[in-house]
């Protein structure tokens, strides 16, 4: 029998009030003011190897304040049996894959969606009794934008998707309309409005907005990519041009290798229908490279100002620095308009073949 939850444990909208003083001045006199934060919870959950500080507390409240008072705390773990407190530098967001089932704990961050994420003693998705739509209960969940698709889901957006290996489920921007739809969508350039000249831990997790610019994380598309070896993937690029005309490539069974093979880039074979041509060519087989990493292509990468699978040369680099105009630098796909334009708009995509 399902085990429902209480709106304090479930959703656990904690308004975490507490008085922070700054330190008292050689004249004696400090000053307070009281903050508050608001926290919410993901009950049968924990983030698992993010910790760094565990302590026994009397109360969840109590441990959402140690949180509030650390600048290092993105999130906490509390046990209703023990009591133990444990403080995380990171959450959900940047390790989805990290938060697992963990009966008798409840597991805290500051995004508002986390509740989402609630276990019942059964494994089910527990019920939210603050909301005005219920939640299903389902046996299997979409694994995919593909699945999602084929469920009845025909807009493009956001979506939660629930991959093997993922066991939280992962948002991700579902485009259900090119191509007969049902893309992952895992990078997007539009306006340059997020910087692409990152670290290769920043790119290992992802960054940006999945409703703006974004990178989807290598470690997350190559775990989408290798869940099953029933499941070869597409990859599809759509780039635009300034004069408004559009071009795309795709290639077939698409993989990402894991960080121990440094994300390296493999495919069968490229679609010839293609538009845009084959600017994945020089870059097949190739290890993904970041300007801090100590292997062949730090240089391009720096020159260019964004990652990308890249060793002796370059024929393409979707994640070049962002020029809001036609020029030699910018996002590169040289098989298409040459190599000294720069396009106005890119997207990469996977989906199952």
């Amino acid at each position: 029998m399902a085990c429902y939850f209480s709106d304090f444990e479930v959703l656990l909208f904690v308004l975490v009030a507490t008085f922070f003083c700054t330190a008292v001045p050689a004249s004696g006199v400090g000053q307070c003011s009281q903050q508050s934060q608001t926290l919410y919870g993901a009950a049968n959950r924990a983030l698992e190897n993010c910790d760094y500080m565990k302590q026994t507390v009397p109360s969840q409240t109590i441990c959402g304040k140690e949180c509030m008072m650390d600048k290092n705390c993105r999130s906490i773990n509390f046990n209703k049996l023990d009591k133990l407190c444990t403080l995380n530098n990171s959450s959900r967001l940047q390790y989805p894959e990290r938060l697992l089932e963990k009966q008798g704990n409840v597991y805290f961050d500051k995004d508002k969606n986390t509740h989402q994420f609630s276990m019942s003693d059964d494994n089910s998705p527990a019920l939210s009794q603050n909301t005005s739509a219920s939640v299903k209960k389902s046996t299997a969940p979409a694994g995919s934008c593909k699945q999602l698709l084929e469920a009845g889901n025909h807009n493009s957006g956001v979506y939660t998707i629930h991959p093997a290996r993922i066991s939280p489920g992962l948002e991700v921007y579902c485009d259900m309309e090119t191509d007969r739809g049902g893309w992952i969508v895992f990078q997007r350039r539009q306006n340059g409005s997020e910087n692409f000249h990152r670290t290769w831990s920043e790119y290992r997790s992802g960054f940006g907005d999945l409703s703006g610019e974004f990178w989807l994380g290598n470690n997350l598309v190559s775990l989408i990519l290798n869940r099953s070896s029933q499941y070869k993937w597409d990859l599809r690029v759509d780039i635009l041009a300034w004069d408004g005309v559009e071009a795309w490539a795709k290639y077939k069974d698409f993989k990402i290798s894991s960080e121990e093979n440094l994300f390296s880039l493999h495919y069968a074979y490229y679609d010839n229908n293609s538009t845009a041509g084959d600017a994945l060519f020089l870059h097949k087989d190739e290890h993904f490279t970041t300007y801090e990493v100590s292997w062949e292509g730090t240089a391009l990468v720096a020159h260019f100002k964004g990652a990308w699978w890249i060793r002796n040369g370059l024929m393409s680099n979707l994640n070049s620095e962002y020029y809001p105009y036609p020029g030699e630098m910018g996002l590169k796909w040289n098989t298409f308009r040459g190599k000294y334009y720069s396009f106005r708009s890119c997207s990469m995509k996977i989906r199952e073949m």
